[in-house]
């Protein structure tokens, strides 16, 4: 039906009957309309506007709007569904019958408009994050490290798939392998924004071993090349011994002769010993 059409019966349906009303299979015009493999924009605004609460009903199989519009992957455009949310917020921690939430089928289905649609229903119902998808047998965190398009997701996107379910960065699958093992195990397909985010999620990473007992820095070893590993053991290092510093400096007050008098050239060197120090401890640790 063209969108002129559409037009016209919505203006001449002054009592709004038609578009809250179900067809057999148990949807509303508006689960329709976010159904089409080519969705119309204009359409789908007009159906909101008239009827918002619409956004609030299931359809046979379980599935909002919102559902069925990121069901559609990148045909939907993603303002339509930036208008969902602000509607209706809570529609993305509403599970269809497959118990998958609205996040799931954005990683689902969408590609190219992944991210921006994925940030903002993680801005919106960030609890959605940690749970288990049906479809994935597993938590998205999981779920973005094998991947196996290897997708490029930013390092924001990760941080709060991370941060919103830390445990999970610890959590090993059937094979004793957590999410950091499995990225590793990419070599130099390895990607950095996601190294990164599991580890300043789960510091405690970095000390597991995987199935065959090999550390984290093993894995490097046999995974990366010198102008690959390089980069991640400096992070790691670096992070950890700038969380660290501050117990180390509570345990160097034998150090204290180094750092007097106090001037520049001695608090330089005084900071470079903590840092020395710092480095080694941790070095031990992975």
């Amino acid at each position: 039906m063209s969108q002129e059409a559409v037009e016209l019966l919505m203006a001449a349906d002054t009592e709004k009957f038609a578009v809250k009303q179900k067809d057999k299979e148990g949807n509303l015009v508006l689960h329709s309309a976010c159904e089409h493999k080519k969705p119309n924009e204009v359409v789908i605004r007009l159906l909101m506007e008239a009827f918002p609460e619409g956004l609030k009903e299931k359809d046979k199989e379980g599935n909002l709007p919102l559902h069925s519009a990121l069901e559609v992957g990148d045909e939907m455009p993603v303002s339509i569904i930036k208008e969902m949310l602000d509607l209706y917020p809570g529609a993305c921690l509403v599970k269809d019958k497959e118990t998958n939430f609205p996040i799931h089928s954005c990683f689902h289905e969408c590609k190219n408009s992944l991210e921006e649609k994925a940030m903002m229903l993680a801005d919106a119902g960030p609890t959605a994050l940690a749970q288990k998808s049906k479809t994935f047998g597993s938590s998205l965190l999981f779920h973005t490290v094998k991947d196996s398009s290897n997708c490029k997701y930013s390092e924001e996107l990760m941080n709060k798939l991370a941060f919103a379910y830390p445990k999970g960065c610890e959590v090993k699958d059937n094979e004793g392998n957590i999410p950091l093992h499995f990225e590793l195990e990419k070599g130099d397909k390895c990607r950095m924004s996601v190294v990164k985010a599991l580890v300043a999620a789960a510091p405690g990473t970095v000390k597991i071993k995987d199935k065959e007992k090999n550390t984290v820095r093993r894995l490097c070893d046999l995974n990366f090349t010198c102008s690959k590993i390089m980069p991640y053991l400096t992070f790691a290092f670096h992070f950890y011994a700038s969380r660290n510093l501050k117990i180390h400096l509570l345990r160097l007050g034998r150090l204290s002769h180094f750092i007097r008098p106090w001037n520049a050239s001695t608090m330089l060197r005084c900071l470079k010993k903590l840092w020395n120090y710092s480095w080694q401890r941790t070095r031990k640790n992975l």
